[in-house]
């Protein structure tokens, strides 16, 4: 796919659920997440950011092989099981598909992503999207230097801060 998405398909989705039902982590650990995600997907709409900042975000970190992926593309499905007669839309970032060696241009393909291919998935109803390896476009700030990073990857990292504070705030009354 184009755009920096890897995947996209309709959720639930039989093949995320299955892959749920394989992780092992407690049941009220499970439950906990998806119950936090509906929580803020339908809350975040009905109130003032400035009164709850639900922003919708679910952070998965840990060692690589560990099964974030595969978490969250079960708890997409589940989320979007809850969210019955739905339509969700589920997108999978593939961050590498948006960094370029071209001056620039990492930072003009985040902002397009943010400002038009993930709001165009939400027209028709919820999208939940997985932004995969988000230290390949956001690097730690705190780490980043300009004499050891190129001003590009300073610039997507604030295109990506940009971006998702610009759909959170969309998504608020």
């Amino acid at each position: 796919m184009s755009n920096g998405i890897a995947f996209k398909t309709t959720l639930p989705d039989s093949s995320f659920d299955l892959a749920w039902e394989s992780i092992k982590m407690p049941a009220a650990v499970k439950q906990r997440l998806v119950a936090q995600a509906v929580l803020s997907l339908t809350m975040r709409r009905k109130i003032p950011f400035e009164i709850a900042p639900l922003h919708g975000i679910i952070a998965l970190a840990g060692p690589p092989g560990t099964g974030k992926t595969t978490i969250a593309r079960g708890l997409a499905s589940k989320i979007a099981g809850a969210l019955r007669g739905e339509m969700v839309t589920f997108l999978q970032i593939d961050p590498h598909g948006l960094a370029s060696a071209a001056h620039g241009k990492s930072q003009q393909q985040v902002a397009t992503l943010f400002s038009r291919t993930i709001p165009e998935a939400g027209i028709k109803g919820p999208a939940i999207i997985l932004l995969d390896e988000v230290e390949t476009l956001a690097a730690d700030r705190r780490r980043m230097s300009l004499e050891a990073n190129p001003v590009d990857v300073h610039r997507a990292t604030d295109a990506v801060l940009s971006g998702i504070d610009q759909l959170v705030r969309r998504q608020h009354p």
